[in-house]
C-alpha cells in the first residue's frame, strides 16, 4: 500500500491496496481488483496520482501542475482536491 500526503493538513491518504495501474501513453487506467471497477484517468490524472504515490502533498501537485501545465494556482488546487475526493469516493485512497 503506497503512502499519499494530501492537502493543507497533511492527512495521510493511503492510495488502495487492490489498485493495479497500467499506464497506456499519457494516460492510465486504474483497476480497483475487490470492487473490479476500472477507472480511465487523462494526462492530468495521471500526473496526479503518480505524485500522490510519490508522498507529494496536494499543495505541492498543485504547485506543479500550475508550473506544468500552465494554469492558474487556485484552479489546480481545486482540480487537486476534487480529483483527491472523487478517488475517495471511488475507494482508490481512504485516509
Amino acid at each position: 500500500m503506497a503512502l499519499c500526503l494530501c492537502n493543507s493538513d497533511t492527512v495521510v491518504l493511503h492510495c488502495g491496496h487492490d489498485v493495479t495501474v497500467r499506464v497506456v501513453g499519457n494516460e492510465a487506467v486504474l483497476l480497483a481488483a475487490e470492487s473490479g471497477q476500472y477507472f480511465g484517468l487523462n494526462e492530468v490524472g495521471r500526473f496526479i496520482w503518480e505524485k500522490l504515490n510519490d508522498g507529494s502533498t496536494c499543495e505541492e501537485i498543485a504547485l506543479q501542475l500550475a508550473s506544468e501545465y500552465g494554469i492558474p494556482e487556485p484552479e489546480a488546487r481545486t482540480d487537486v482536491m476534487n480529483f483527491v475526493n472523487s478517488l475517495e469516493k471511488s475507494s482508490l485512497v481512504t485516509r
